[in-house]
């Protein structure tokens, strides 16, 4: 499909499966060397994460355990700023590597406060691997250690980003239409 429409907007085609598919390849062939002797736990931020770390989960093939956080500081189209948890951290992370699983990230502003959080609770090493980046839109310096691709300031959805809460379930990514 080049063109979709969700709820009241339409979006085009920007990054076909295929794309994303190949990308993780490559992301967990460098996952694997990283960690697989790690025994590493994924802390997999939802809603948006869910699709991605299920992808890149099926890929990595040695001991790891997930757990799920929910955040949030969406509503529409646009971040409120303000990070709201919804769904804490209920692992012990003292001593063990930690790698936040992210959809998107934006601004930082929620990958600040997982990283500010985890060092908190005593994590060995703390990684990020995030689908997609807008590094034009960066307010902190965060350190991203695997990432799918960078993407311009375009509002997205599919491959588990959402528009209102739909738009998850496609397969490729696409752009709002201007």
């Amino acid at each position: 499909m080049d063109e979709v429409k969700v709820l009241d907007k339409v979006f085009d085609l920007y990054i076909p499966y295929e794309e994303i598919e190949r990308r993780l390849d490559v992301m967990t062939k460098q996952m694997k060397a990283d960690l697989e002797d790690e025994n590493p736990l994924f802390v997999i931020m939802l809603s948006g994460a869910f699709i991605f770390a299920a992808e890149l989960m099926k890929r990595l093939n040695f001991a790891a355990e997930i757990c799920f956080v929910k955040v949030s500081s969406y509503v529409g189209t646009k971040s409120t700023g303000e990070l709201h948890e919804q769904l804490g951290l209920n692992r012990d992370v003292k001593g063990r590597t930690v790698v936040i699983i992210e959809d998107i990230v934006e601004s930082g502003l929620t990958m600040k406060s997982m990283l500010e959080m985890l060092a908190k609770r005593d994590a060995k090493a703390i990684r990020i691997a995030a689908a997609f980046v807008k590094p034009k839109l960066m307010r902190y310096d965060i350190k991203i250690d695997y990432e799918l691709m960078e993407i311009e300031d375009d509002f997205i959805v599919g491959f588990g980003l959402d528009y209102n809460q739909y738009g998850r379930n496609l397969r490729s990514i696409y752009k709002l239409k201007n």
